[in-house]
């Protein structure tokens, strides 16, 4: 019976886990991450006090790149206490100040040193000053998606298919709601030690995305290996899905 089921395995394995060519590592020596566009745009005027900043680069930012030292918000000569997001879907960082910021006075928001999963770091730093006037904006209401909800769009069709069973590839079984739950949320890649495959509130750390998004960190050839999903995998993502999944996380 042992020997049936580790036969059993290494078929599963065969049929959803290729092998791959690409190195375990990122390029060590790879061109600049470049910036793309920011919001607000140097010297705008009338900004929304509680309103975000966003940076937006041509690749992916690796998340372990951002941190109060190179990406931050000052008023004056004060440091504006914000929260900063990595977007992988977006090829974005966002800073959220935690309070309204001060009306009516010059800010600078400054970044330096950020480098992606395929890029090097900025090859200069970068600073947008602009003023912010007495209004506030409305946010809508973030939408926060179930795990039964991706279940049924996502893992039941496109991944339950090899992850599921005794023996499933990679000791990830997502056959169920709560095996998916229990195999995913702050679990430990097995092939992948150190990773872990979804980090609650934070999609851009977590290697569940890195494998969907085909980033050269990952082990292996991504995730799922018949190549008919996602079918967009770059910046400005478009893919629902993969949308999904990572709003999904962020809301944990």
């Amino acid at each position: 019976m042992t020997v049936l089921l580790l036969l059993l395995w290494g078929a599963s394995l065969a049929r959803c886990i290729w092998p791959t060519s690409e190195p375990y590592l990122a390029n060590q020596d790879p061109p600049p991450l470049e910036l793309v566009s920011t919001v607000p745009e140097p010297g705008d005027e009338g900004v929304e006090t509680n309103g975000v900043l966003v940076f937006t680069f041509d690749a992916p930012v690796h998340p372990d790149a951002v941190s109060r030292e190179t990406v931050w918000l000052t008023a004056g000569t004060q440091d504006v206490a914000s929260a900063r997001r990595v977007s992988l879907l977006d090829c974005s960082v966002t800073l959220r100040p935690h309070t309204p910021l001060i009306p009516l006075l010059s800010h600078r928001a400054e970044v330096e040193g950020v480098y992606g999963f395929t890029a090097g770091p900025l090859a200069e730093p970068f600073a947008v000053v602009f003023t912010t006037g007495d209004s506030t904006v409305v946010e809508p209401s973030p939408s926060t998606p179930s795990l039964p909800e991706v279940f049924s769009a996502v893992f039941a069709s496109r991944c339950a298919g090899c992850h599921s069973g005794a023996l499933p590839p990679a000791g990830l079984n997502l056959g169920t709601v709560e095996e998916a739950a229990a195999g995913l949320i702050n679990r430990e890649s097995t092939l992948r030690p150190g990773s872990t495959l979804v980090v609650p509130g934070r999609h851009a750390s977590s290697y569940l995305m890195w494998k969907l998004l085909d980033l050269p960190s990952v082990f292996g050839d991504p995730m799922p290996p018949n190549g008919d999903w996602p079918t967009d995998r770059g910046c400005a993502n478009t893919d629902a899905d993969l949308r999904l999944i990572a709003d999904w996380i962020d809301g944990l």
